[in-house]
């Protein structure tokens, strides 16, 4: 197994790495022996000098690829030439990879994120429904065009449970926490598709309808690649404590809500560290804030 993930040249995505690298090294449990390895894009700019070197102590290897200055710039391009990349390596050297969004913590030791046999694929579903598609409604334009796309059968589709508003919808993963094999390619796959469809007229006129579409369409063609390629009953659902999404604890209403942070195996962020009150709202132990904030490396 190898943790993957994705670093950039900014003060929030180097706080998210570290966070990332040392929750793991601390709380994983037997996963805290695993290599990690962090994809950069090539730019002008690079991570820090001080990031760098406390990475490295961190046993945590940080590889750069090519990107294009259009692509850059396109939401979510980067992190899905970075899976791409990532799948790559793990060809050569991993039965099984773990891609976790940068802004990732791990509490305790996440023994879920590990593929039995015949097992094709770990995942969340997303946190709210946004552009998703209900399954009790017909499907939109919008996910009629990604099945043609993705070449998704109809027998292919089935229901699965947004992780806050506990929508029923037709497939839509999260690309923030999923486990595959690099031998399926399925990331090569995905990327293939998002960068041949991603600028067509087809899918612009959506974006220009509503820019969540723009924002989005990296989770509706990665989903429609995984229903196209993986069978139903060789992927499996993480638990609601996987992936929790701790910016929208307060949204949450289903009844798997945790009572604190500290009772989640992972967590997700959006840079609860930028506001200057968040020890006083998060919802977590003092010992676990005290840490969070303890490593920090830019305050």
């Amino acid at each position: 197994m190898v943790l993957n993930t994705i670093i950039l040249p900014n003060a929030s995505a180097e706080n998210d790495a570290v966070l990332l690298a040392k929750s793991v090294r601390k709380n994983g449990g037997s996963f805290s022996r695993f290599p990690i390895k962090m994809f950069q894009p090539v730019s002008d700019k690079e991570v820090s000098s001080k990031v760098q070197k406390l990475l490295k102590n961190l046993d945590v290897e940080i590889i750069q690829f090519k990107i294009k200055r259009d692509e850059l710039k396109f939401p979510f391009m980067t992190e899905a030439i970075a899976m791409a990349e990532a799948e790559k390596y793990g060809l050569k050297n991993s039965e099984q990879i773990l891609w976790l969004a940068k802004n990732t913590v791990i509490i305790k030791e996440p023994i879920e994120l590990l593929l039995k046999e015949n097992e094709q694929l770990r995942y969340k579903p997303v946190h709210h429904l946004l552009i998703g598609s209900r399954y009790s409604e017909n499907k939109d334009s919008f996910w009629d065009l990604v099945y043609q796309v993705c070449g998704v059968e109809k027998n292919k589709i089935f229901s699965m449970k947004t992780h806050i508003d506990n929508e029923e919808i037709r497939p839509y993963f999260n690309a923030g926490c999923l486990v595959t094999k690099p031998e399926a390619e399925l990331f090569q796959k995905y990327l293939d598709i998002f960068q041949s469809v991603y600028l067509q007229d087809s899918f612009k006129k959506f974006y220009q309808k509503n820019k969540l579409f723009m924002i989005f369409i990296h989770q509706a063609i990665l989903s429609g690649t995984i229903i196209a390629n993986f069978q139903k009953d060789r992927m499996v659902e993480l638990p609601h404590v996987y992936n929790y999404p701790v910016h929208l604890f307060n949204e949450d209403r289903t009844k798997s809500r945790p009572r604190i942070l500290d009772d989640v195996v992972t967590f997700r962020h959006e840079g609860f560290y930028q506001k200057d009150d968040w020890m006083k709202k998060m919802p977590a132990s003092s010992r676990l804030k005290k840490w969070l904030g303890d490593n920090l490396i830019h305050g």
